[in-house]
């Protein structure tokens, strides 16, 4: 409740940070954040995808919190965000229904050492209580044990590109990331290495990590979505060096950037929910039984999923 409450305050500020002058008649406003999500959709940066006569348009946000704000506004017509927040927000009577999941496990831990027990005094950062990274995070270090020469986790970044930003100014030693800010650290620091991947649950190997919500008014269009979605990933994996241009073009991250290798450790796949629907379900019972507050205490019913045809 009390991480609902911030969002409701995040609302006057997230106002204005977007242009949404555009008619809702006229643009269907896909909002993303920026990292693996923004990724799926890079093809539609493009500005030549209709719906049913309508522009998509894609709106770049860097934190969740700003994604869920848009989401409770009602100015996103379709979002991509993290499960278990689609999840909490359905909970908390949000209708935005769940068309399927584009990201399968990308998060890691980094750090200047090569293994967890040679970490020293430090702290972990991650960016965010009870999301993704850190549930991940905390659920391998009661698995694996945690050092106890670590000192504990800080959680006083409020975005990726942040706790980046730490890494590589060295007042952060060790963090959990995902990609493709992974790619970027390692690439511009030497001195830093993967120490762990935390996309193992249940032990199987990767989970779906990036829902795509859609608002009631977007539900007439779910099999063409479904569609829309699947063609883009395709996209995003089989022209990599199309998609590092597009990116760069618009501005999204920096020239030299994104990589291939990067995009391709985003292991972007969207299954609908049609198709994947059990690995979901399975998925947000794990993070259930280990956070469940990040989820509104209980599983989505039935109403949050949406099929196409």
């Amino acid at each position: 409740m009390k991480q609902f409450l911030f969002l409701l305050c995040v609302l006057l500020l997230t106002t204005g940070c977007n242009n949404t002058n555009n008619s809702k008649e006229d643009t269907i406003d896909i909002y993303a954040l920026r990292g693996p999500s923004v990724l799926t959709v890079a093809h539609f940066l493009e500005g030549n995808t209709y719906v049913d006569g309508k522009k998509i348009e894609v709106r770049i946000l860097d934190s969740p919190q700003q994604i869920q704000a848009a989401i409770i506004k009602k100015e996103a017509d379709i979002a991509l965000l993290p499960l278990i927040s689609a999840a909490n927000l359905y909970n908390k009577q949000i209708d935005y229904k769940l068309l399927g999941c584009s990201v399968w496990g990308s998060i890691y831990m980094i750090g200047r050492v090569d293994s967890l027990e040679k970490l020293g005094n430090e702290s972990v950062y991650m960016f965010g209580k009870e999301t993704t990274p850190s549930i991940l995070a905390e659920n391998y270090f009661q698995k694996n044990g945690l050092p106890s020469n670590i000192t504990n986790y800080n959680y006083s970044v409020e975005s990726p590109q942040e706790l980046t930003g730490l890494l590589l100014s060295r007042r952060a030693n060790a963090a959990i990331l995902s990609e493709p800010f992974i790619s970027v650290a390692l690439r511009q620091d030497p001195s830093l290495s993967v120490i762990a991947d935390l996309n193992q649950l249940n032990g199987e190997e990767g989970f779906p990590q990036t829902a795509i919500v859609v608002s009631p008014s977007m539900q007439k269009y779910t099999d063409s979505l479904t569609v829309l979605f699947q063609e883009a990933a395709l996209a995003t994996m089989q022209n990599p060096k199309e998609i590092i241009r597009i990116i760069e073009e618009n501005r999204v991250f920096g020239v030299g950037t994104i990589t291939e290798e990067s995009i391709k450790r985003c292991k972007i796949d969207f299954k609908s929910t049609k198709d994947a629907k059990p690995d979901f379900i399975k998925y947000l019972n794990t993070i259930l039984n280990l956070n469940p507050k990040s989820v509104g205490e209980k599983l989505p019913d039935d109403g949050f999923y949406i099929y196409a045809e």
